[in-house]
């Protein structure tokens, strides 16, 4: 993968990602993670080396090249014994054109298939998401894709064991944090941008969701 590993969230989605080294396709895994992006659903993450360190103990476990370096290795130096050996009794041996074992991909959660219903999960996040300020309703939803209220409540608690409206919710907050970052932004400026009718009604839900004050999550953001 050329660049950093973030770069992956300017590629159109889904997408797949291949990295020089399994260290660097943790890094990718890290940077999606960052950037809300689901693997493999937005982006399937393969990496090189089949390194347990990495490819084991991230979240989900990473795909791999198997590179076979100890067959080749072993299957190389029994040629070079065998000419070394000839050449110190004095006989002329030529070389052979060995056929080493190829590579082999080892598959992990990664790379893994992503069915339908959890591709249309990741639209309607992304949908609701891009949409947060706007204070989007489950309605809103089932009528962008053209469905029923009950399809995409399935899809959704199968992909994030909540609710539409309890995930409607999150991103709301999620929106309102954003904003609320921003030097001399005031809490009645973001709650009449993101669609709250009070600030006393963003200020409910964000308590009820975090479970801590606008002013104490202030207190506890660094850098504001």
């Amino acid at each position: 993968m050329n660049g950093t590993p973030a770069a992956a969230a300017a590629l159109p989605k889904p997408v797949a990602v291949m990295a020089d080294t399994d260290r660097r396709a943790a890094q990718v895994l890290a940077a999606c993670l960052d950037e809300g992006l689901a693997v493999p659903a937005d982006v399937s993450v393969l990496g090189c080396d089949n390194d347990p360190v990495f490819t084991l103990h991230t979240r989900p476990t990473l795909t791999s090249v198997a590179p076979p370096h100890r067959e080749q290795g072993h299957r190389i130096a029994v040629e070079l014994d065998r000419l070394m050996k000839a050449r110190r009794q004095g006989r002329e041996v030529e070389g052979v054109r060995l056929s080493l074992p190829s590579a082999r991909v080892v598959a992990r959660e990664s790379t893994r298939p992503v069915g339908a219903q959890e591709v249309f999960a990741r639209r309607i996040a992304e949908f609701v998401r891009e949409n947060a300020a706007a204070g989007p309703k489950v309605a809103d939803v089932a009528r962008h894709f053209n469905c029923s209220r009950q399809l995409v409540e399935t899809a959704v608690r199968a992909d994030r064991r909540q609710t539409v409206r309890d995930f409607i919710a999150d991103c709301r907050v999620e929106e309102a944090k954003r904003r609320l970052r921003a030097k001399g932004a005031t809490v009645v400026q973001v709650a009449a941008e993101c669609g709250f009718k009070t600030a006393a009604h963003l200020s409910h839900l964000f308590r009820r969701r975090t479970g801590l004050s606008i002013r104490e999550w202030l207190r506890s953001t660094p850098g504001r």
